[in-house]
């Protein structure tokens, strides 16, 4: 809850308490996911839906692409408020599986720019939304071809 009054600010902590210095934001990283999956050469995107129409939509990304969505996880950030609680994103659309080889190395869940982790990351480079055009752009196609 924030409140302006008279140009005074109040910013509510997680407990509720409200204070009337200025917020304090800290920048972080999935440092851990960052270095568990940096080694990756294969990657497989898919929809969260358990919709029967796409249980074969796949995409999988080696080489250049594989390497260019490991760069934007590597320079994922979120940019929180200290003390404020965040609803959960709602980064349901698409499920990225990480491997090396045929070892699975990690998942995260991804709707347009906004990534999820161990918590909520932005993507700046505009990899992830790019993901989710072309995916997107291939669930189009399968419902197209069904309800013509």
């Amino acid at each position: 809850m924030i409140l302006l009054l008279a140009g005074c600010a109040s910013y509510a902590t997680k407990a509720g308490e409200e204070s009337s210095s200025k917020p304090q934001h800290i920048i972080t990283a999935p440092t851990d996911f960052i270095s568990k999956t940096a080694s990756a050469d294969q990657l497989i995107v898919s929809p969260i839906s358990q919709d029967p129409l796409f249980k074969d939509l796949r995409l999988t990304l080696t080489g250049k692409k594989a390497k260019d969505v490991i760069k934007a996880i590597s320079l994922l950030k979120n940019n929180r408020i200290v003390g404020v609680g965040y609803p959960s994103c709602n980064c349901e659309n698409w499920k990225l599986e990480i491997y090396r080889g045929t070892n699975y190395l990690g998942t995260a869940l991804f709707v347009e720019d906004a990534v999820q982790i161990d918590d909520e990351y932005r993507d700046y480079t505009g990899t992830f939304e790019k993901l989710d055009n072309e995916m997107s752009d291939k669930m189009d196609v399968l419902i197209l071809q069904k309800y013509p």
